[in-house]
């Protein structure tokens, strides 16, 4: 008593608890569960410990609808099952679970199994000492197709643990599946794309780990096969982007190396280029050199000054060194005619003497 907390499941909690001491109690005074039915009712004693190892006010039916379901005897049993307790069970808009009767023909569509293995499975729940199905095994000896299957208490979708694990991974199965029809929706209408990763990628997740059925989603809102052809579609879409990224990117690396290939050789061929006209320009700068020794020695040795400085003109053709040169020379050889001679503003095209010798012109542009 001082285990119970005043919640609205307390009623109903205490009363499985006590049916299971007895159960346990009487398992204990018979040594078997067989011979349990030969115990009188007056030998029985509950204990503390018999309290104990049933889980006490707050694990004992959580514990008990787990023996059942770990009953069952292969995983596909209990995969049927755990969608089985989904669908009897509705969390509203105010996120209260509340039972949902379905006929078991609604299960087997949506577990995509004979009517007749969904009997088989309930039959765990539903036992002589395991009332958590209803109609109870007293009221309806054999399950049928069109026989309504229910959760007997609400407690057991509040009390017990692992279902309501299975009722809130439901409940984001039934979101995401809205969602995913909204969008078909409006794809189907235009007004909304395929979807991309990563959204894509987790959809498709979602997919293969939920199986979701035709029946299964019509209790969401129907449309089935339009938000699989929009998953679908959305996939092609997405391997038909991989492959045009694909293409792209080999040719920009069939471009980069081209581009690594290309460049050195024509780093090679602007060097050469430019090895080649530095050489020719020295050629060109050394005969031009030579062109004005050679010049600059004729007006040294010319013993006339007329002659010297006609020679002196056409130095500069040559270069303004040459020509500033040669003239210097002249003027230091022939010191006496120093003073007729000025300096031009441009360069000396003409020079002439008059007749008798003994006057000198020269002439610029």
């Amino acid at each position: 008593l001082n285990d119970m907390t005043g919640g609205q499941d307390q009623l109903p909690i205490l009363q499985h608890l006590l049916q299971r001491m007895f159960t346990l109690a009487k398992q204990r005074l018979a040594g078997s569960a067989v011979a349990a039915d030969a115990v009188s009712v007056s030998a029985i004693e509950l204990t503390l410990d018999d309290y104990r190892r049933v889980g006490g006010m707050r694990g004992a039916l959580s514990r008990h609808a787990d023996e059942a379901f770990e009953s069952l005897e292969t995983p596909r049993d209990k995969a049927i099952a755990r969608q089985m307790f989904a669908l009897l069970t509705e969390r509203r808009e105010d996120w209260r679970d509340i039972r949902r009767p379905c006929r078991l023909l609604e299960v087997a569509e949506v577990c995509q199994v004979p009517h007749q293995r969904i009997a088989k499975v309930a039959e765990a729940f539903r036992g002589p000492d395991r009332s958590f199905l209803m109609p109870s095994r007293r009221d309806q000896p054999a399950l049928l197709a069109d026989s309504f299957v229910d959760i007997s208490h609400e407690s057991l979708i509040r009390q017990w643990k692992r279902l309501s694990e299975w009722v809130q991974h439901e409940r984001q199965a039934a979101n995401r599946y809205q969602r995913l029809r909204q969008t078909a929706l409006l794809w189907a209408q235009g007004n909304a794309n395929l979807l991309r990763t990563p959204e894509l990628d987790t959809a498709l997740l979602w997919r293969d780990r939920q199986a979701p059925t035709a029946a299964w989603a019509e209790r969401y809102g129907g449309d089935f096969d339009l938000v699989m052809r929009f998953l679908d579609e959305s996939v092609k879409y997405q391997k038909a982007k991989i492959a045009r990224d694909k293409k792209i990117r080999a040719r920009n690396l069939a471009l980069l190396f081209g581009l690594l290939v290309v460049l050195p050789l024509t780093s090679l061929a602007v060097w050469g280029w430019w090895a080649e006209s530095e050489a020719r320009a020295k050629a060109e700068q050394a005969e031009s050199e030579a062109e004005q020794e050679r010049l600059t020695a004729q007006a040294g040795a010319v013993p006339r000054f007329d002659l010297a400085l006609l020679l002196a003109a056409a130095a500069t053709e040559s270069g303004q060194a040459l020509a500033t040169r040669t003239l210097v020379t002249l003027l230091d050889r022939y010191r006496e005619f120093e003073s007729f001679i000025f300096a031009h503003q441009a360069r000396v095209t003409a020079a002439a003497f008059s007749p008798d010798g003994q006057r000198f012109a020269t002439g610029d542009r």
